[in-house]
């Protein structure tokens, strides 16, 4: 049996064990619940999106098997999120 690596402080936040390409299984956590777990702590929005962002999200130690964040969102918001972030698909001719 493989051995999950999970954030104690985040168990609140807790989503469920991911796959992809062969790779896993590995802990998925909610981004939105993270910033619930932190702000409860006492620990502003601003700065807990900072500290999950360098922290956690961003972090990477060459774990094949490092937690996932995850962001639900619509159809419609991912939409909208990839024209802000550029990634608009333009092969549709529009």
């Amino acid at each position: 049996m493989v051995d999950i690596p999970l954030d104690e402080m985040f168990e609140d936040a807790f989503y469920g064990v991911g796959y992809q390409g062969g790779k896993g299984p590995f802990a998925v956590y909610d981004i939105d619940k993270c910033l619930e777990v932190l702000q409860a702590r006492g620990i502003p929005e601003f700065k807990a999106v900072r500290m999950l962002s360098h922290n956690a999200i961003a972090k990477w130690d060459g774990n094949p098997i490092a937690p996932l964040y995850i962001q639900s969102m619509s159809i419609k918001h991912i939409e909208a999120f990839k024209k802000v972030a550029g990634w608009a698909d333009n092969t549709k001719g529009d």
